[in-house]
């Protein structure tokens, strides 16, 4: 059954959520694949929402911006995973939440939030959705986009073009953006800490 099928038989469920965990390397697709799930559901008249992890990376106010920019931001330890759960679960008893706002210029998070309402079905999305356990036993439906490093460096590239672009149109140097590698990352996310759970 797939998983806009098995979302499709949830009022038949006990509980009122359907957790869809979607995970994947940089430049897989699964941003674009969550949210056609959500605008599919949408469709037949079941709520959903992205719950992206891209929200959840530690803030890192007690440390200078020099020190921010050289911290690798894929590995899972930069990912707040127990505010993650601990908010999903929130979701999914029915209760609203405030979501965190992650500043990827200045790596860490800014002082507003995202008001979240619970909604019949959660798409957790990110680059480690399927990495940490107590995510993992929240998810009903667990999706891993694989994709060939050629591809996901070519999509990510397109990305990085636009981010050069924009950053240049505003005259910033390099040390106000992320000048992370792109080989490295994909190498390091895919290949070390994807394989397990594939």
């Amino acid at each position: 059954m797939t998983a806009l099928s098995r979302a499709n038989h949830m009022n038949s469920r006990e509980k009122a959520y359907f957790v869809i965990g979607v995970a994947g390397s940089s430049g897989s697709g699964k941003t674009t694949l969550a949210s056609k799930l959500v605008a599919d559901c949408t469709a037949i008249g079941i709520t959903g929402q992205i719950f992206s992890l891209d929200s959840y990376y530690r803030p890192l106010d007690h440390i200078s911006f020099e020190e921010r920019n050289a911290r690798n931001y894929d590995h899972p330890d930069s990912i707040d995973s127990a505010l993650a759960v601990s908010q999903l679960r929130e979701l999914c008893v029915g209760k609203a939440i405030q979501q965190p706002i992650y500043d990827f210029k200045l790596h860490t998070r800014r002082k507003e939030f995202v008001s979240c309402i619970p909604t019949q079905m959660i798409v957790v999305e990110g680059l480690y959705a399927l990495y940490f356990k107590e995510l993992l036993d929240l998810c009903d439906f667990k999706i891993f986009v694989s994709t060939d490093i050629v591809t996901a460096m070519l999509r990510r590239g397109q990305i990085m073009f636009c981010y050069f672009h924009f950053a240049a149109s505003r005259e910033l140097t390099l040390a106000e953006m992320d000048g992370r590698s792109l080989p490295v990352k994909l190498r390091d996310g895919a290949a070390k800490l994807f394989s397990p759970y594939r």
